[in-house]
This record gives structure tokens, C-alpha cells and sequence, in this order.
């Protein structure tokens, strides 16, 4: 992801800064998803793989990017 446009993109929720997963995090993430230990904020359940996502600052919420497209609905963001 562009460097200018990540430093651009805020949490919609909190305001709070962004930053990309790392391979690591995604893979702890990808992981608790198969076990069905992973929802959106909405109650959906994650059941894809995500190869990219965004986190907060605060590393409580994560976005999924889609397509090189960040979902950035409050609604979207993942507790982790």
C-alpha cells in the first residue's frame, strides 16, 4: 500500500492511526479465523483468508484490505 495514502488513513471509530499487519499477525489471525474465534464488529463471521488487513494503533481493531481496497466501515473491523 501507498506509504502517503497509509499515513492519510485513519480508524473510522477512534480516529486512531493505521498501520499494515505484518505476515505474523495475519497468520494469528487467519488462524483463529479457521477456528471460528474471529468475527467483524457487526457479528459476521471472518470464514476467508485475509492476505492483507490494516490495525489500529492501538492493535484492538483490525480492517481487512480487499481487493487493495481497505474496508474502512466501523462495521468491518475485526476485534482481535
Amino acid at each position: 500500500m501507498n506509504a502517503e495514502l497509509l499515513q492519510a488513513l485513519r480508524c473510522p471509530a477512534s480516529r486512531q492511526s493505521l498501520r499494515q499487519m505484518t505476515k505474523e499477525e495475519l497468520n494469528v489471525l487467519n488462524e483463529s479465523a479457521k477456528q471460528a474465534k474471529v468475527k467483524s464488529i457487526d457479528g459476521v463471521a471472518i470464514e476467508s483468508e485475509l492476505s492483507e488487513a490494516l490495525i489500529r494503533e492501538d492493535q484492538k481493531i483490525a480492517y481487512p484490505i480487499i481487493n487493495g481496497i481497505p474496508s474502512l466501515l466501523v462495521s468491518s473491523g475485526i476485534a482481535l
